[in-house]
């Protein structure tokens, strides 16, 4: 963890700091940056999660917090929900239904454009 640690020092120049959060728009740039700058995050979720919101949305949070994240399952908790509702229990909100099924037809027209089936 000493090596973690260190990684976490590493967020000093805010003026440096400030001008990537303005270039790195999309989650997915933000993403490959933080697995370039922080080497640790390719091997655990949860210190990616923890440099994502402490980076790019200026969530604080302290080494501890990384520490309790790491003992939690989130992905289970977010898979359960899904489960559950797909169940036809605690459905989601009208406006979360329909921008899911929006999202879910994207990918649908994704992978029939290019001969995949769903």
């Amino acid at each position: 963890m000493r090596i973690l640690r260190a990684e976490v020092s590493r967020l000093s120049n805010p003026e440096l700091e400030a001008k990537i959060r303005i270039e790195l728009q999309t989650v997915r740039e933000q993403v490959l940056y933080l697995l370039e700058k922080y080497p640790a995050t390719k091997d655990s979720d949860t210190l990616l999660e923890w440099y994502w919101l402490r980076y790019f949305h200026e969530i604080n949070l302290p080494w501890e917090s990384f520490e309790k994240l790491q003992s939690l399952s989130l992905e289970t908790v977010r898979r359960n929900r899904q489960k559950i509702q797909s169940e036809g229990l605690y459905p989601p909100s009208p406006e979360v239904a329909e921008k899911r099924r929006r999202k879910q037809n994207v990918y649908r027209e994704h992978f029939r454009e290019y001969g995949e089936s769903v």
